[in-house]
């Protein structure tokens, strides 16, 4: 006996799929939207969504205009004034060039705001007859540091992979010294 063929089950339909289906309609055209019926017609039409578009564009721009702060020439002036006030400083790298028995040459290029107005100096050094050229080049450094630093500041030390504290007073010579012949000799030896 051949199979009868089953009706497909519909399922009535709820209330919720219902209002899905109408919510999911595309909206409805603008009033004045009315398609173009030839090709100037549309040429026109686009037009004027562009100008619309441009208007709407402009007005937003100029509510966010409004809404900037601009400073005043009070807060102007103070913000110069303390721009002045802070402490000048600079940094810098050290990079020794040739050591010889009597002479050696070293560069510090320094900055002080940021590395692009850095500049670059080439210093000789020379120890004199019988002197020692690591500790003339070292102290040479040190004059280096006290012109930018009276008292402490902050050493990048590579041999010891962090950052160090280091005064440049006068008093503290020999410990700033000592420091940085093991920075770049590896030895604190040698005449003084």
């Amino acid at each position: 006996m051949p199979k009868q063929a089953r009706k497909p089950k519909i399922k009535p339909r709820t209330e919720t799929a219902a209002a899905k289906s109408v919510n999911q309609s595309d909206p409805a055209p603008a009033p004045n939207s009315a398609p173009p019926t030839d090709l100037t017609a549309y040429i026109n039409a686009a037009r004027e969504r562009r100008r619309a578009a441009e208007t709407s564009a402009e007005r937003e721009y100029a509510a966010a205009k409004a809404n900037e702060h601009v400073p005043s020439e009070d807060e102007i002036r103070m913000a110069t004034v303390m721009r002045n006030l802070q402490p000048q400083g600079t940094n810098g790298v050290f990079q020794i060039i040739s050591v010889g028995l009597r002479t050696g040459k070293f560069s510090f290029r320094g900055w002080t705001k940021d590395y692009s107005n850095s500049r670059r100096e080439l210093i000789e050094v020379d120890a004199g007859q019988n002197g020692d050229i690591e500790r003339a080049i070292v102290r040479r450094m040190i004059e280096l540091i006290r012109k930018y630093y009276k008292g402490d500041f902050n050493w990048d030390s590579q041999r010891l992979n962090r950052v160090v504290i280091m005064s440049a007073r006068v008093e503290d010579n020999s410990g700033l010294e000592d420091f940085l012949m093991r920075e770049f000799f590896g030895a604190a030896s040698g005449p003084r």
